[in-house]
């Protein structure tokens, strides 16, 4: 009798389990993306992000139920540093020492990186015609292709201080001395693979035959460093031997005094999702 049960049970269980959708949607969402790392002089400004994916969700009720998907991202993140300047020691061609100075009226710094977003997540939504829902999870984000990081310094004065003869040269240009209304130079920067703690929320609108429409809004933490801390640079400048561009700009995040900085990011956005029954 007991076995008879069992069965009667799993048999219930089981149609109760294939009763219930299962899911299958797409979806497109927009966020600003935002640097949570602080870093003394300079400004981080938020920049508009975008994301396209499809996915999954199993429902083991009519209110719950686990999802997983993949979704294009494309991100970007400014760094603004007002009024930058500073010197160091360095070596000319004939061995004389000398004080490389620079001087900026802000240097900025455009990072532009894409991934493919895989989340998981738990949702749980109310009954009716117009539902609301709440979502939670993890995420893992595959950095995808080479990611970029141009620099771009505004008014740069650069000149080269000889204590030997007390004397500061604005020249020759060779040397990368000189007056630069704009200088920009882009350079490619590796990024790491994100782990990420997620929240969305927002309503269901049943469209009938089975479909239905998401709208939320979400936030998208960024739990880990995006940067390695090898292959630093000593300063923002170094010159270079190519003679005809010998001015050479660096990362923020490729420099050695800030190898103790992570560099974090976090979205907050909305999100439209079209999703149908199988």
């Amino acid at each position: 009798m007991k076995r008879k049960e069992i069965k009667i049970l799993l048999l219930v269980s089981l149609c109760c389990a294939t009763s219930f959708a299962q899911e299958v949607h797409v979806s497109v969402s927009s966020f600003f993306n935002k640097s949570s790392s602080s870093i003394q002089a300079i400004n981080t400004r938020a920049r508009l992000g975008y994301e396209v994916g499809a996915g999954y969700r199993y429902y083991f009720s009519q209110q719950w139920s686990i999802g997983a998907a993949v979704a294009y991202q494309h991100k970007e993140l400014d760094f603004i540093n007002r009024g930058a300047n500073g010197n160091w020691s360095s070596t000319d061609i004939e061995g004389d020492i000398y004080d490389f100075r620079y001087k900026t009226k802000n240097s900025k710094e455009y990072l532009t990186y894409n991934s493919v977003n895989i989340p998981l997540t738990l949702q749980y939504e109310t009954r009716g015609v117009v539902k609301w829902y709440l979502q939670t999870g993890v995420g893992l984000s595959l950095s995808l292709g080479t990611s970029q990081s141009e620099v771009e310094m505004n008014n740069l004065h650069t000149s080269g201080y000889y204590p030997k003869w007390d004397a500061e040269l604005t020249g020759p240009s060779f040397m990368g001395f000189g007056y630069q209304h704009r200088l920009s130079q882009k350079n490619n920067i590796k990024i790491e693979n994100r782990y990420s703690w997620l929240f969305e929320t927002g309503i269901i609108q049943e469209l009938g035959n089975k479909q239905s429409l998401y709208i939320g809004a979400f936030i998208d933490l960024g739990l880990n460093n995006l940067i390695k801390k090898e292959n630093r640079e000593a300063n923002p400048i170094s010159i270079s031997s190519n003679l005809d561009s010998p001015v050479v700009l660096h990362s923020i995040w490729r420099q050695e005094k800030y190898k103790s900085q992570e560099l974090k990011d976090y979205h907050l956005g909305f999100k439209l999702k079209y999703a149908f029954a199988l």
